[in-house]
């Protein structure tokens, strides 16, 4: 049917393709040929500090339900990983939904 260099060839374009919106990693197994693909999306959160409660919140905005706070910056990225898993599991449509981050912009008013 195709060679094993056109084969090659049609894995490594489209696992450039792949690359320009998820991240791929590939496992192999011990002592195994067979490898297995995964693909990662990264979701954007925006978190920030409550002074009063003194606890860093975060939000996934495009992920109904995906917040959580912790008392550091790792425990709350643990705690986001958690939540939005358990999101995903209920409502796998919501890995489809895009967010288009564009940055952040601070509003000045007269108090």
């Amino acid at each position: 049917m195709f060679s094993n260099i056109f084969m090659g060839y049609l894995l490594r374009v489209l696992r450039d393709v792949l690359r320009q919106y998820n991240t791929i990693s590939q496992t192999t197994s011990f002592g195994s040929d067979v490898k297995e693909q995964q693909i990662k999306k990264v979701f954007t959160a925006f978190i920030e500090y409550d002074e009063e409660s003194k606890l860093y919140v975060g939000v996934i905005p495009n992920v109904v339900g995906a917040h959580t706070q912790a008392e550091t910056l790792d425990e709350l990225q643990r705690n986001l990983q958690e939540v939005l898993e358990l999101s995903l599991e209920e409502n796998p449509e919501l890995a489809n939904e895009s967010l288009h981050f564009i940055g952040t912009q601070q509003v000045e008013i007269a108090l």
